[in-house]
């Protein structure tokens, strides 16, 4: 039971990461744009992986490199948030630049959740186990959205 209850919970974080990104997209421009651009693919990525799960079709390799462009992502997401750049369409919160420490420090636990399944051997990611990676990965993006995002739109 708290496994199924971890699997809904993990999927709810993802699904609701992707709400109204185009709506977001409209009128953003420069590094607000590349930011919110970048979330889109980590959002995409988390999808993917979200999908194998409810389904029960777990590509390994796919899900490795989800993990990775994840990792990618993340590694960036800190130097795209440069002081000032809460204009226009940003979600982003005045809080990130208050407490820049923290932030950065919750992108590097995302890009160390990604980069553990990157890392993952193929042949040890079963539904189960990608589901334990999918709460880690949505557990790290909620833990900062909850502080650094305000959802527009």
């Amino acid at each position: 039971m708290k496994k199924g209850l971890a699997l809904c919970s993990a999927l709810a974080v993802v699904f609701a990461l992707g709400g109204g990104v185009s709506y977001a997209h409209k009128d953003a421009t420069g590094i607000v744009k590349e930011r919110m651009d970048l979330m889109s693919g980590i959002a995409k990525s988390m999808k993917s992986i979200a999908q194998m799960v409810k389904s029960g079709e777990v590509d390994a390799h796919a899900a490795r490199a989800a993990g990775k462009r994840i990792a990618e992502h993340a590694s960036e997401i800190a130097s795209l948030f440069p002081e000032g750049s809460i204009e226009g369409d940003s979600e982003a919160t005045p809080a990130i630049w208050e407490n820049f420490e923290d932030f950065s420090k919750k992108a590097s636990a995302l890009q160390a959740a990604a980069q553990s399944l990157a890392d993952t051997p193929v042949d040890s990611i079963d539904r189960q186990a990608l589901a334990g990676e999918l709460q880690n990965l949505g557990g790290a993006c909620k833990s900062c959205h909850e502080t650094y995002r305000q959802k527009k739109g």
